[in-house]
């Protein structure tokens, strides 16, 4: 554990070190973490040697990754058993405070902690053993084999429903037993459901007790043991039944509850989960072979055919083939992939054949980066969650004293019947569900943000996810989110005829944006013999005998006879052509703007949302592109980190959404309320959410879909809170003079099916 003022050192590998200034810069940013005392990194192991005094792991990644690199670090999954949202969070706060833990994410929807650590520090089994320290049985689970929510969900299920089946046994013979007037037979019957059943009930108990503090088990176990303990004395001493029945209903109808809400979070879970295959065919020396996909290189050769699922990142070496990306873009239309063109795991080929040269393999993989990046949004506790926790905190002792209450006013005050007295004070504590309030706001973010994923929308925060309901600025990069990496041709002067179908079939031997856009305006129409690159001027080739020279204004005008008319286009050309030292003619290109940019434009000024553009073009470049969209806000000439500036000024008069690519505007996505890239690099953007699909339609589906899921989250929370305000007082028995009571088991039974509704709601 981490103790400040103990000095203790720790090794960090980092990653994306390229000189010796990259070093001064890591270093820097570690000295300013807190707590340290020196900083040595060398270049060469890509290390990083920290001496500090109690520093958190976290503090020293953050710091790192805060500075634009990275550090490598570790994922490792343990399943808790039998522990509740309470504990796990606490356990994972003790957890963090190890050390070479960066990070602990509590997934309160499967009962699994996620930890991230630096693996020159901590590994697994030392994670491991610190919990069994702890007194737990943490089952280690394999992020690369399958998916674990569903793993542990599905074993949740198997041991409530042998519970339940064991319970709804054993009640049944003590229903009957206390019916027939056998008070000692339906006490034995009894037993099994109490203490084998029930065990899950009362060792939850048992350990919040420990931890000094209360929750649903707290409650359960109370209720049914008092209905056992009490029903042992009137059994023994009274040859009465007692409540044994009531004790048995309780606990299995609570049962029931837990397992349809079990079956219902595995159905859940399974619905929204994809797996890849563990098998999968290369060719290794010539030969088609079929081997575990964890064995898979980079460099491999993957063969797939009709129905197979893509396992690897890479470019078809050869093939074709329709292709789902669904998983990728949110579009179930098939796409078309031929030598060259990219695919990614988790895609689906429907029809042909095709041979993928692997570039990306294992966790680098698109379909694993974005299984990760959704399990950690997931287990994000958001601020409406901490709001949620501080009441659920309160709420068993306030039941536990509301149950006391009502016995005691029964008792004393109205004089009733020791029983009657006891009945009501137990269906308080049967009725009552903190379950369904710790329930609302995950289950509804849960779903929210696979469904999410499943429109192309990777959310890694779950916080940005949440914001972006609130969404009241959304700031637009301009190149290469508003317009694509591509051109077009805007206007071209021809001084000499022909001259630009010449210039189109030198430009076809380069792969710049402006001859890809020369190309596809003029065509190629002859191969030219020879060609020559001359990088940041422009080419030369030979066409036809004649020397042509495609570039920039500089490069022309150093290269031909007479320059004095270069100014004939005025100064917007993009590039000009001279064909045998002589000027013949200037092209300017303009930005190819995305299809959907001017509809996205529109209908977020629909929803009552400002635009803003901001961009390092010039002002008469932005205006342009700004004019074509109806963006009448433009920032101009905009340096990298005064977009950040930029952002960091508009979130004073609301809630912004960034939209960028990435590239040179790292900070501007960290500094904005939701920071959304465009891309499939979706471990390496520096967003909170990444569009996959790369398309800006997805701005509108994200705001949409947080609406949606913060929308239900208050319906979740209005039914919990609603819930138990009515429960409660006819449980306690306000309502028994107007003929209306609700007996313990009833209440049980109600209790559970609270939980099971707002399982079943968030997925509507």
């Amino acid at each position: 554990m981490s103790n400040t003022g103990r000095e203790d050192s720790e090794e960090l590998k980092i990653v994306g070190m390229h000189c010796a200034t990259c070093t001064t810069s890591v270093e820097r940013a570690l000295r300013k973490a807190g707590g340290v005392i020196d900083v040595s990194v060398n270049l060469a192991s890509e290390e990083a040697v920290v001496q500090h005094r109690g520093t958190p792991t976290s503090k020293l990644v953050s710091a790192v990754r805060t500075a634009g690199y990275d550090v490598v670090t570790y994922i490792s999954a343990f399943k808790v058993k039998s522990i509740s949202a309470e504990e796990l969070g606490r356990l994972a706060a003790k957890l963090e405070a190890q050390k070479g833990v960066v990070r602990v994410e509590a997934d309160y929807t499967s009962d699994m902690l996620r930890v991230e650590y630096n693996p020159l520090s901590t590994g697994p089994d030392q994670l491991e053993e610190t919990l069994r320290g702890w007194g737990l049985d943490p089952a280690r689970i394999s992020e690369q084999l399958s998916t674990p929510d569903v793993v542990a969900a599905s074993r949740t299920l198997r041991a409530y429903s042998l519970r339940l089946l064991v319970g709804a046994v054993f009640t049944s013979i003590t229903l009957v037993a206390a019916y027939t007037h056998q008070p000692l037979l339906a006490l034995i019957a009894a037993s099994p459901v109490q203490f084998y059943s029930g065990w899950v009930f009362h060792s939850g108990a048992l350990r919040a007790l420990r931890n000094r503090v209360g929750n649903m088990d707290t409650l359960v176990s109370l209720a049914s043991s008092i209905s056992y303990f009490y029903s042992l004395y009137m059994a023994v001493f009274r040859g009465s039944a007692g409540f044994v029945d009531v004790a048995a209903l309780l606990v299995t109808f609570v049962l029931i509850g837990k397992t349809v809400e079990a079956y219902t979070k595995t159905r859940m879970l399974s619905e929204f989960a994809s797996t890849l295959p563990q098998v999968a065919v290369v060719i290794r020396n010539g030969e088609e072979l079929k081997v575990d996909t964890r064995t898979i290189s980079v460099g491999d050769i993957v063969v797939l055919s009709a129905g197979d699922k893509v396992v690897v990142d890479g470019v078809v070496e050869d093939g074709h083939a329709e292709v789902d990306e669904s998983v990728i873009t949110g579009e179930s239309k098939p796409v078309v992939k031929r030598k060259g063109d990219p695919v990614f795991s988790g895609s689906t080929v429907i029809s042909g054949s095709l041979k993928v040269y692997s570039t990306k393999v294992g966790s680098k993989t698109y379909f694993e980066q974005v299984t990760e990046a959704v399990r950690r949004a997931q287990a994000t506790k958001l601020p409406v969650q901490r709001l949620v926790d501080r009441v659920s905190a309160i709420f068993t002792p306030l039941i536990l004293a509301a149950s006391t209450a009502t016995f005691t006013i029964w008792l004393l005050v109205l004089h009733s019947p020791f029983s009657a007295a006891l009945t009501y004070s137990i269906a308080v504590l049967a009725g009552a569900c903190p379950c369904a309030l710790g329930l609302a706001t995950p289950m509804a973010v849960s779903i929210g943000i696979r469904r999410a994923s499943k429109m192309g929308l990777v959310v890694k925060r779950g916080e940005a996810f949440e914001a972006a309901h609130k969404t009241s600025i959304v700031v637009f990069d301009k190149t290469g989110t508003l317009t694509e990496d591509t051109f077009e041709v805007e206007s071209y002067t021809e001084l000499v005829r022909g001259a630009l179908k010449l210039a189109a079939s030198v430009e076809s031997k380069s792969q710049h944006p402006y001859a890809r856009a020369l190309v596809s305006a003029f065509g190629k129409h002859f191969e030219p013999s020879e060609f020559d690159s001359f990088t940041g001027e422009g080419v030369m080739g030979v066409v036809d005998g004649k020397t042509i020279l495609v570039g920039s204004k500089r490069f022309i005008k150093n290269n031909i006879n007479h320059h004095e008319n270069m100014d004939f286009q005025g100064d917007g050309a993009s590039v000009y052509v001279a064909v045998n030292g002589e000027l013949a003619a200037a092209v300017k290109f303009k930005p190819k703007i995305r299809r959907e940019a001017s509809r996205v434009i529109e209908t977020l000024k629909g929803m009552g949302i400002r635009v803003v553009m901001v961009t390092g073009d010039s002002e008469t470049e932005a205006k342009a592109v700004a004019g074509e969209l109806g963006i009448s806000e433009v920032y101009a000439e905009v340096k990298p980190e005064e977009k950040a500036e930029i952002v960091r000024k508009l979130r004073e008069t609301g809630v912004v959404m960034f939209v960028g690519d990435g590239v040179n505007d790292a900070q501007a996505l960290t500094d904005a309320d939701v920071g959304v890239a465009m891309g499939t690099e979706v471990a390496k953007a520096a967003a909170d959410i990444v569009l996959t699909a790369g398309d800006l339609r997805g701005i509108i589906r994200l705001i949409e879909q947080s609406r949606r899921v913060y929308k239900k989250i208050r319906q979740n929370l209005t039914w919990a809170f609603g819930y138990n305000s009515a429960i409660l007082p006819v449980a306690a028995g306000l309502l028994a003079p107007y003929g209306l009571s609700l007996q313990p088991e009833w209440a049980a039974l109600a209790m559970s099916l609270s939980s099971v509704l707002v399982t079943l709601w968030s997925r509507v």
